[in-house]
């Protein structure tokens, strides 16, 4: 799947969201910090990109446990009830996985879902891992409710 038929995907599935697509000329964790602003009722916070254990690849913007120290203000600002994570692969393997996830989740207060392996064929995610009160049903659907914010970078499969 392409990034641009992923994206198609995404608008067609989430007509109910505001999907943005990163800009790669600034950095990215502070692009979804002020968006966040813009949009203060975000219940949900959806981030497809390109990940690897205890990484996300933002665009240009690596978000792992080496800089988290140094996003950390800007991450306390992403206040949502939930967070869901979507990869290339799981973000949440192995020790430092588990560590990234859960700095992740002490410092944004938010509920914490990480999916991988998406196929080819079809929008078809796989829970990974989960921290907080995470509704099941909040991956991507149909049917999302109001107040979703979806950001996007390219996805290579």
């Amino acid at each position: 799947m392409t990034p641009r038929s992923l994206r198609k995907a995404i608008a067609n599935t989430l007509f109910n969201a505001e999907i943005v697509v990163l800009e790669s000329k600034r950095d990215e964790v502070e692009e979804i910090s002020i968006t966040l602003e813009e949009y203060p009722y975000t219940e949900t916070l959806h981030i497809i990109c390109n990940t690897s254990p205890g990484c996300l690849y933002l665009g240009n913007t690596c978000l792992n446990l080496f800089n988290f120290k140094d996003y950390s203000i800007k991450l306390k600002h992403w206040c949502t009830k939930n967070i869901l994570l979507y990869g290339s692969s799981n973000i949440a393997a192995g020790n430092a996985g588990r560590k990234f996830i859960q700095k992740l989740y002490q410092i944004t207060g938010s509920n914490l879902a990480v999916y991988s392996q998406l196929s080819t064929d079809e929008m078809n995610w796989h829970c990974d891992y989960s921290l907080g009160n995470i509704n099941p049903d909040l991956n991507i659907l149909p049917f999302v409710k109001k107040n979703t914010l979806v950001y996007y970078t390219a996805i290579d499969y």
